[in-house]
């Protein structure tokens, strides 16, 4: 039965889950293209069985024929599996249009497995993942030369960029705040004592944990 729903021979069919996508799902168009984006990531876009075929099968046999209906639960764990079984250089191979589609509709997943998408534009023009030192390019800030090598630049593309607003700005706010977090903020004393110093109205600093 499994060969008939993926169009894969015995002998090369694994044991896997198989994926469809409900022919009356609401974000069934959003939902499939995601489907086929992850999975030919991991070069397996013959685990997605057409609903015309799925349809057709009682309920009963989903769970021994290994079928998962795509809902946002099973995205997010087909994108930590994906991202598990492929390289950064993968995902630098997606067209525009993709990239923008998988952090538009997977944005509502697993924070920290969005974020470990290499996807993210930096003001280098590369894509890569989000971490603790990414900042938001928004210049007006300027930032210390032991800094420069630790922090990387993001610049969101305008049809994403709303998804980014809990990326810090790096400001000038911003930037006294990574030196006072920072692993080693003695490095940064002359430098914060001085934007202290400043006549810049309110800052924030970090409470104590």
């Amino acid at each position: 039965m499994r060969v008939l729903l993926t169009g894969v021979m015995a002998g090369g069919l694994e044991e896997c889950d198989i994926y469809h996508v409900r022919s009356r799902d609401t974000e069934g168009d959003n939902n499939r293209r995601t489907l086929d984006i992850l999975l030919g990531l991991q070069c397996k876009s013959w685990r997605v069985a057409e609903p015309k075929l799925i349809d057709a099968l009682p309920q009963s046999l989903f769970d021994s024929l290994r079928i998962k209906e795509i809902d946002p639960g099973v995205l997010q764990e087909l994108l930590r599996e994906t991202l598990d079984k492929s390289s950064d250089d993968d995902w630098q191979l997606l067209p525009e249009l993709d990239v923008l589609h998988l952090l538009k509709h997977l944005y509502g997943t697993d924070r920290a497995l969005w974020r470990a998408m290499p996807l993210h534009r930096r003001i280098t023009c590369d894509r890569g993942r989000l971490d603790d030192q990414t900042a938001r390019a928004t210049g007006g800030g300027r930032l210390p030369l032991d800094l420069k090598t630790e922090v990387i630049l993001l610049k969101p593309d305008d049809k994403v960029a709303g998804l980014y607003l809990d990326v810090p700005q790096l400001d000038d706010d911003g930037v006294l705040r990574m030196m006072l977090e920072n692993e080693h903020p003695q490095r940064f004393v002359s430098e914060i004592i001085h934007r202290l110093r400043q006549d810049r109205g309110q800052i924030i600093l970090p409470q104590d944990p």
